[in-house]
């Protein structure tokens, strides 16, 4: 009987080959092998320290697999229980991966039952996992109406330091054949939140007017790596406690680091983040160097105003080569001090020409309540903007502030790297990772997805430039699904060694073959 329409069918082995739809998936194992990740995940991660049921180690690869090959669910891990040649890979594998005594130890956990049944844990089983990272004690204090972060239990704060490790880990290799260190000058800390929409009863409405969460993430934008997140509700706004969470991300920092600058959105624009980065008060790194999107007040706007014609200064767009094309933005420096009691900061405002502004409804500039620079059609407009009443143009406004004594334009390049690179991450982690989709109603099983998507984003920068060749530097994780993790192989054991056979004709294997040799190469961590 035909299938379909075409004239093919799908027929099913009558037996079970060894064969993997993930060869891929090996490599980064091996990458986290070097690394020491399953020694360092039972010095910081003490989950499960029964004497039943799956090591954290394990659990927590399985995870990381799991956001790598594409899941974002804890059912989804069925599809590699399903891949039996990846199973075979893994069982065979973790004797050298977990230990010899801890292979006995996963033996002896499982002897009780009907044996061990399958390669990776059972959705209940990581369900279960992840709600040990919830802490109901500090779901008590909630007030409703307010915004409130519970405090992280042990095992949350656990994976947050296991995250440092990998920071270290890249920053003792990213310099190839390097044996020490690397100590470099400076770094850049760009702070950022992101909305994830959830259906979730649980979820808390958000500033756009859904449920979801709000986690707050430091990058590191030189690796391409998150430094700290904090996973926040959806009604928490990105501004609170952000010093707290920079002063977690200084901490997080690998010791080579010496040096450190920071770049904000507005939600950064807090005098007591500021003057911490100006006065020096953080003991290793003193004085923060800082680039942040200010608020336009009606103060600002009256220093912009007072701005002569001929401050103003034309942005350019640099296309390479000493190549620029003037825009139609313009900058100037403010004379603004936005708190007395606060140092004296520079203050950067951008203006542009609202498109098609003659075409605008403008009654003129007064409107009878005192503001003689502000109408009623500038309150109704969705973006700080100002009519200049030398030209009678309008203009959009944006400003920064500083404690740089860069020229201005470059520092308004410089800044608006955050934004390219904070929303690129941010995508992949909620659409090539699993971040955009959260598996429970209980805030810390979620905050527990999230911190292992982060170690699964961290890993996959890791071994993008320390295993693969420069021209996978800048492919997105679905890119490299396609053409490195998605690669169809047969697992064979040859005596005591594991072969993964591939076809002939498979580009991947010369990048396998590559990976592995740099994987080799790569420094261990000290005690890792």
């Amino acid at each position: 009987m035909a299938q379909g329409v075409l004239p093919f069918k799908y027929v099913e082995s009558k037996k079970s080959q060894s064969m993997t739809n993930f060869s891929g998936l090996l490599a980064y194992v091996e990458l986290l092998h070097r690394m020491g990740f399953f020694e360092l995940v039972s010095r910081y991660v003490r989950v499960h320290g029964g004497d039943q049921g799956w090591l954290d180690s394990q659990i927590l690869l399985h995870l990381l697999l799991l956001h790598l090959s594409g899941g974002d669910c804890p059912e989804d891990i069925e599809r590699l229980e399903s891949d039996k040649g990846l199973c075979k890979a893994l069982k065979q594998l973790e004797k050298r991966l977990l230990g010899v005594k801890s292979a006995k130890e996963i033996d002896r956990r499982f002897r009780g039952r009907k044996g061990r049944q399958r390669c990776f844990a059972s959705p209940n089983a990581i369900r279960n996992y992840m709600e040990r990272f919830h802490n109901e004690k500090g779901e008590e204090d909630r007030v409703l109406g307010e915004a409130y972060i519970p405090v992280s239990n042990e095992y949350l704060e656990g994976l947050s330091w296991l995250n440092s490790e990998f920071l270290s880990f890249m920053q003792l290799n990213i310099n190839s054949g390097q044996e020490t260190e690397t100590e470099t000058e400076t770094e850049t800390l760009d702070g950022d939140a992101t909305l994830v929409a959830s259906e979730k009863s649980e979820a808390l409405y958000c500033y756009k007017k859904f449920p979801g969460y709000q986690p707050l993430n430091i990058f590191w934008h030189e690796q391409g790596m998150v430094v700290h997140s904090e996973f926040r509700d959806g009604n928490v706004p990105a501004g609170h406690e952000i010093k707290r969470v920079f002063c977690e991300s200084l901490d997080r920092l690998p010791q080579g680091v010496k040096k450190v600058r920071f770049r904000g959105d507005s939600a950064a624009y807090q005098y007591e983040l500021l003057d911490f980065c100006e006065l020096g008060d953080h003991k290793r790194f003193g004085r923060i160097e800082f680039v942040i999107s200010c608020d336009i007040c009606d103060s600002f706007k009256k220093s912009v105003v007072r701005i002569g014609d001929e401050e103003w200064k034309p942005i350019y767009r640099h296309l390479g080569n000493g190549i620029k094309i003037k825009t139609n933005q313009q900058w100037s420096e403010v004379a603004y001090v936005g708190s007395l009691k606060s140092p004296d900061y520079r203050y950067i405002v951008i203006r542009e020409p609202i498109a098609h502004q003659r075409s605008l409804p403008l009654p003129g500039i007064g409107d009878g309540d005192g503001d003689e620079y502000q109408s009623e059609s500038q309150r109704s407009l969705p973006f700080p903007n100002y009519e200049d009443p030398t030209n009678g143009v309008r203009y959009e406004l944006s400003g920064l502030v500083t404690n740089m004594g860069w020229d201005g334009e470059e520092l308004i390049h410089w800044s608006r790297k955050r934004c390219g690179n904070s929303e690129h991450a941010h995508s992949v982690m909620k659409s090539d990772l699993g971040g955009g989709k959260l598996p429970s109603g209980k805030f810390g099983a979620n905050a527990c997805w999230w911190q292992v998507m982060v170690l699964a984003l961290n890993l996959h920068e890791m071994f993008k430039r320390l295993c693969l060749s420069p021209e996978w530097h800048n492919r997105r994780l679905k890119s490299l699904r396609y053409w490195f993790i998605y690669v169809v192989g047969r697992v064979e054991k040859w005596g005591r060694q594991l072969q993964v056979i591939l076809d002939k004709s498979q580009k991947a294997f010369e990048m396998y073959i590559n990976a592995r040799k740099r994987i080799a190469s790569l420094i261990s961590l000290p005690g890792g």
